[in-house]
């Protein structure tokens, strides 16, 4: 496991770094050649390949958070779900009151991990439409539209036997933004993951 770095402790490890670099003599200052950032700029992009340690810290626990989700009955998921989400899924899971560093720093993690999700639906049997995180784009967002009591799974929005999407529901439910964001998903015959 790792936990969320203070940002003052990495930029006093940075500067720790940026002085042996720069530095060569203790008592003398040495000279800046370029600034920091340009020095964790990609070796491909000129520069040294070194890390932004916050950034790479929550890249870390973005892993941890992927970790979870892929293996939910691990011992730690388990814990975290009966602490933290017992009745909610581990995207859709809120910090809490007093949570613990352990927690409090994968939650922490939820943002960039988000950004790159993506589900594939298989049948829609298991998405609910009204709850889950489905809309890809910047921001994952749950659907918001007048709720329709007959439609609760994306299974519900998929054509019986043809597996193609059913236009005139969708569209008599869902704004031409929306429908369009669902018409992105990829659908098969598979079950359902996420990637």
């Amino acid at each position: 496991m790792c936990f969320l770095l203070p940002k003052t402790f990495c930029k006093e490890i940075e500067a720790v770094l940026a002085r042996f670099w720069w530095q060569k003599l203790t008592e003398k200052r040495g000279i800046h050649w370029c600034e920091w950032s340009y020095l964790c700029n990609l070796k491909e992009a000129s520069g040294m390949g070194s890390r932004d340690l916050a950034k790479f810290n929550i890249a870390l626990l973005a892993k941890q958070r992927w970790r979870l989700i892929m293996s939910p009955t691990s011992m730690v998921g388990r814990v975290l779900k009966v602490k933290y989400f017992p009745h909610s899924g581990f995207l859709s899971a809120q910090l809490g009151s007093k949570p613990l560093l352990i927690w409090r720093s994968i939650w922490s993690a939820r943002r960039i991990l988000e950004l790159g999700l993506r589900w594939k639906v298989g049948l829609g049997v298991r998405f609910n439409i009204w709850n889950d995180f489905l809309l890809p784009g910047p921001s994952l967002e749950k659907i918001k539209s007048a709720r329709v009591s007959s439609v609760e799974r994306v299974s519900d929005l998929i054509m019986p036997n043809m597996i193609v999407w059913n236009e005139p529901l969708i569209d008599s439910i869902f704004s031409l933004k929306r429908r369009f964001l669902l018409e992105k998903f990829h659908y098969h015959l598979s079950p359902e993951r996420i990637e």
